[in-house]
């Protein structure tokens, strides 16, 4: 079967992509009824994070991030927002964002410094410490979100220390370690 295009088709096509240019942006966000809260987006590209208000799909802010940002935690309370900038190209990044949600701001960035290409992370219980996986270094660092001071590292021994799994297994280990120094039997 044998498809031609027409002149008259082209221009069909050309008309009918000249017209979505024309409708609003606001207007091609699907919304979801109902559904409320924020969402934020890590734009690589440009090193920046987008907050949105998901009921009216509204942008609340775009804030810098360092190079490469890359993965999101949020707290339990989504108050804190932690993004690893895992860097551009050859350049390694070496730096976390970490931005007050509700005031639509970057409230600090922790320099990583060794721990080069963060990437996996994870809110500990408490909400307090980050773990975060250091891609270059084959670490996992333990990171204070408040004061922005590494507290622990240790060696992952693998290569490419980023995956998920490995994350959430060291997540599990770590939350009963200080779960068990914190009690009465440690």
């Amino acid at each position: 079967m044998s498809r031609r295009t027409t002149s008259t088709g082209r221009t069909r096509v050309a008309i009918a992509a000249g017209l979505l240019l024309l409708v609003p942006a606001s207007a091609t966000v699907a919304q979801v009824e109902g559904l409320t809260g924020t969402l934020i987006v890590t734009n690589k590209a440009i090193a920046t994070a987008t907050i949105l208000d998901v009921a009216s799909g509204r942008t609340l802010a775009t804030l810098p991030t360092g190079a490469g940002p890359h993965e999101i935690a949020l707290s339990a309370s989504g108050n804190i927002a932690v993004i690893t900038d895992y860097g551009a190209g050859r350049t390694p990044g070496h730096t976390l964002t970490v931005i007050d949600v509700p005031g639509l701001r970057v409230a600090r960035t922790v320099e990583l410094g060794r721990y080069a290409r963060p990437h996996g992370i994870a809110f500990l219980a408490g909400d307090t410490l980050v773990a975060v996986t250091s891609e270059a270094s084959r670490m996992v660092v333990l990171v204070n979100v408040a004061t922005g001071v590494v507290v622990k590292a240790i060696d992952t021994t693998q290569d490419g220390s980023h995956m998920r799994r490995q994350l959430g297994v060291l997540r599990h280990h770590l939350e009963l370690l200080f779960g068990l120094q914190g009690s009465e039997h440690a």
